[in-house]
């Protein structure tokens, strides 16, 4: 359609010619609003003048929809700017068929439209305030959609054989049995000096849900402090496993927010080395879980638009090797008698008894309690 035969139109339905009218009556509104209850006198409304015309935000194409132009002004729904990514959360309205009509003109300063006539088209330039909102999470390990755990009945048996110019020989084997969520390990050595010698000997059964391990024999006991001792014990243990779920994120990676006015490329750099490039449409984006290294680095980000312009920002994060992700908890428990002589003999537990117990809580990303 040229621009004059738009402008002819237009002027056709706001004189109220209806044999020009779109064929559509939900959407064409009338002039004059109904008399209210109670014989108040009627209230004046803008005369609109449908039209479908593409809407382009920021430069962005976002659809074709129906537009009610009035003079300077052009009346869009809600629920049309909301799908276009605009948060209108102010702004004059009005009822027309059902649907809330936001003026695009009463959204100034945060908004500005020119109503194309060549085009067909209402272009939108909307600020910082009103565009959407995006998250993009840059784990290094991403959870793959729809994904299925299955627990299929194994085993596998490991051995060695071992000698020496000193004619010392031994033979050492593993056996391991997976039922469902259930691991049975047994260990044995066999040499000249000892003869055979029970290794370790432990049931594991996995809650992956809740992210729990139970186990019962031959059990390690330790605090998970490099600077803490360890124990080997006859009893049980339980406790949270967090390797059952390899795709969690365990420590508080940082996090930091662009914006882009126009769609563009976003690069994310930490110190050196490039971690993502993509392509981001308007608005605000969260970086989550940005994956720096223990220690201090530096994240930078750098917007490229169409034409070529750049716009970076550097930050600095401090990341702890040992911190939690807040919201998240590690316990656990372990206790039983201790065995003493490991490896020379099978059944040996006359050191007296043997306990542990640990909890540790992500209360924030630079605070760990426990």
């Amino acid at each position: 359609m040229h621009a004059s035969a738009l402008a002819a139109f237009l002027l056709v339905v706001a004189q109220g010619d209806p044999a020009a009218a779109p064929e559509r009556p939900a959407d064409v509104a009338a002039a004059v609003a109904p008399p209210p209850r109670g014989g108040a006198p009627a209230v004046a409304m803008p005369v609109l003048a449908p039209a479908w015309l593409d809407l382009v935000v920021n430069t962005v194409p976002k659809g074709t929809l129906l537009v009610q132009l009035s003079g300077n002004d052009a009346w869009i729904a809600a629920e049309d700017l909301e799908h276009a990514g605009l948060r209108v959360e102010r702004g004059e309205r009005i009822e027309r068929a059902g649907r809330s009509l936001v003026s695009l003109a009463s959204l100034a300063p945060d908004v500005s439209f020119t109503v194309d006539e060549v085009g067909l088209a209402v272009r939108v330039v909307a600020a910082r305030t009103v565009l959407g909102r995006s998250r993009l999470d840059l784990a290094r390990i991403q959870r793959p959609p729809q994904l299925l755990h299955r627990e299929a009945a194994s085993a596998y048996l490991n051995w060695a054989l071992s000698a020496d110019s000193d004619e010392r020989r031994a033979a050492n084997g593993e056996l391991g049995v997976a039922v469902g969520p259930g691991l049975l390990l047994a260990g044995a050595t066999v040499d000249r000096e000892h003869g055979a010698v029970r290794g370790l000997t432990t049931a594991y059964w996995d809650d992956r849900e809740r992210l729990v391990r139970w186990a019962a024999g031959d059990v390690v006991v330790s605090p998970g402090d490099a600077l803490a001792g360890t124990g080997l014990v006859l009893g049980g243990a339980v406790g949270r496993e967090l390797s059952l779920d390899p795709y969690l994120v365990q420590l508080p990676y940082p996090r930091t927010t662009v914006f882009s006015p126009t769609p563009a490329t976003l690069e994310v750099w930490v110190d050196d080395g490039l971690v993502r490039r993509t392509q981001v449409q308007p608005g605000t984006i969260d970086l989550e879980n940005v994956p720096v290294n223990a220690g201090l680095s530096e994240i930078r980000t750098v917007l490229r638009d169409p034409f070529g312009r750049e716009t970076s920002a550097s930050t600095f994060a401090l990341l702890g090797s040992s911190t939690l992700a807040p919201g998240l908890v590690d316990w656990g428990v372990a206790g039983g008698a201790r065995r003493a002589a490991y490896g020379v003999r099978s059944l040996s537990y006359n050191e007296g008894p043997l306990g542990q117990a640990r909890l540790r809580m992500g209360l924030s990303p630079l605070f760990t309690a426990g």
